[in-house]
């Protein structure tokens, strides 16, 4: 074979190594995609607890951008479930985006429902509500073995809570006035 022969069948070579090495990351991420989407749909949106204890390590770990919530296990999606369904009722969780990295999986969603039950110190008001969410999935072996979770809570907030946005609006309003009257009368 001539020079051009051996790095022609070189390049071959990497490229199949390449290939082969890229699909199977790709069916990896596929699959990992495929476990949180299940946890999404079949879990969260409809209800099913076997679900979840399927897809859910023992050593499962949620973090938020409070602090590492102290129960782990199985029981923690289980507890985040019965509480969403005790402040948000029929919360649907609508998945918007998904990519997948290695062992990683980022879901950007939108939950909609009704405010059930008390959240952030508000009772509830039965108004509807809408609300961003962002969950990077850590999954091992088939399984959840780490989430961190983020809220849109002043969203939240905003649509269950306007007496206390609107009075504090005002109530900066008026100092303002106050300021510049004090400042327009002082100069």
């Amino acid at each position: 074979m001539n020079r051009y022969g051996i790095k022609n069948h070189l390049s071959l070579i990497v490229l199949i190594i390449l290939v082969i090495f890229g699909c199977t990351q790709g069916k990896k991420e596929k699959s990992n995609k495929d476990i949180v989407m299940r946890a999404w749909e079949e879990g969260f949106n409809q209800g099913k607890m076997d679900v979840i204890r399927e897809l859910f390590d023992e050593s499962y770990i949620e973090l938020t951008p409070y602090d590492t919530i102290a129960q782990g296990g199985v029981e923690r999606p289980l507890q985040a479930y019965e509480w969403m369904q005790s402040v948000f009722g029929d919360i649907h969780f609508e998945v918007e985006q998904m990519l997948a990295e290695g062992d990683f999986v980022f879901s950007r969603v939108m939950a909609t429902g009704n405010h059930v039950g008390k959240f952030l110190g508000v009772p509830a008001t039965n108004r509807p509500v809408k609300f961003a969410a962002v969950v990077v999935s850590k999954i091992a072996n088939g399984k959840h073995v780490q989430d961190w979770s983020f809220i849109d809570s002043r969203a939240i907030l905003k649509q269950i809570d306007n007496s206390k946005t609107d009075q504090s609006r005002e109530e900066k309003n008026k100092e303002i006035i106050r300021r510049l009257i004090d400042e327009g009368i002082n100069e």
